[in-house]
């Protein structure tokens, strides 16, 4: 007895976590986002603005940029960016004295999301598009 109340607690529990992550953002990350970042990031982190086209501006939505630490991310706000690209000076100007490690931290998170529901569109846009030759699938050999 015990032991099916322990089940139902880490359950219940995982379920509260699971439903947390794919919360949705707070509004005012949103709002931060919109008036700090996306003049130049774009709204989705494609860096398709002017601005972001001129300064050649990495897209946020692919695997590369995926692959970089929250914490060079978060350092990348709160203190700007100075860097060589492709003929251009990129800079960001540091956020340190605008907003909070909290708030920064939040943006992270945010830009993250970017990354995550564009891999899962290009997943669902590749199995769309995989052809039906008319070959049906074996059929599942039964259980020994």
């Amino acid at each position: 007895m015990k032991w099916a109340h322990l089940v139902t607690s880490v359950t219940a529990v995982s379920f509260l976590l699971c439903a947390t992550a794919m919360g949705e953002t707070d509004p005012k990350t949103v709002r931060l986002w919109k008036g700090k970042c996306a003049s130049c990031h774009g709204q989705t982190g494609k860096a398709d603005t002017q601005k972001g086209q001129e300064l050649k501006l990495e897209d946020m939505t692919t695997p590369a940029f995926k692959a970089k630490k929250d914490a060079e991310l978060k350092d990348a706000i709160l203190n700007g960016v100075k860097v060589e690209r492709g003929g251009t000076t990129v800079v960001m100007d540091p956020y340190k004295n605008e907003i909070t490690p909290e708030q920064a931290d939040a943006l992270v998170a945010y830009v993250r999301t970017f990354a995550a529901h564009v891999h899962k569109a290009k997943k669902s846009a590749k199995k769309k598009s995989i052809p039906d030759a008319g070959v049906s699938a074996p059929a599942p050999s039964p259980e020994r």
